[in-house]
């Protein structure tokens, strides 16, 4: 049995690129793989925390419209402000008529102070 060493080698040879480039492109599959995961992992924590971020932004937001709410329910409405508007109107009419009463009740007390200013001057033009 006459074993042909140059077949072999040139088979072992084969086997062994073939292996090589095997290897190869398993490493560079798993770099890859790598590259994608770490970014991919990347995007995940940004995206976690944009999102944490908005729900902060939320929740904030929601207390504000509660208490905007809140105290909207506690303003009067259409009618309560009709009729603290007529109230109004009605308190300003009656002090109308209040200074009027006033200026008129001074003119009738500047008008007796002067009668009797005049009648003490005539008192002692007499005597």
């Amino acid at each position: 049995m006459d074993i042909d060493y140059i077949a072999v080698r040139f088979w072992l040879d084969l086997l062994q690129l073939i292996g090589i480039v095997v290897i190869g492109i398993y490493a560079w599959w798993q770099g890859r793989s790598r590259a994608t995961t770490a970014a991919i992992d990347r995007v995940e924590t940004h995206g976690r925390q944009a999102r944490e971020q908005q729900d902060v932004r939320l929740r904030e937001h929601n207390d504000r419209v509660l208490r905007l709410e809140e105290q909207i329910g506690h303003l009067p409405g259409r009618n309560e402000s009709d009729m603290l508007s007529t109230r109004i109107g009605e308190i300003n009419a009656r002090v109308a008529e209040v200074a009027a009463e006033a200026k008129a009740t001074n003119h009738l007390l500047a008008v007796v102070h002067q009668h009797l200013l005049e009648r003490v001057n005539n008192a002692r033009v007499i005597s």
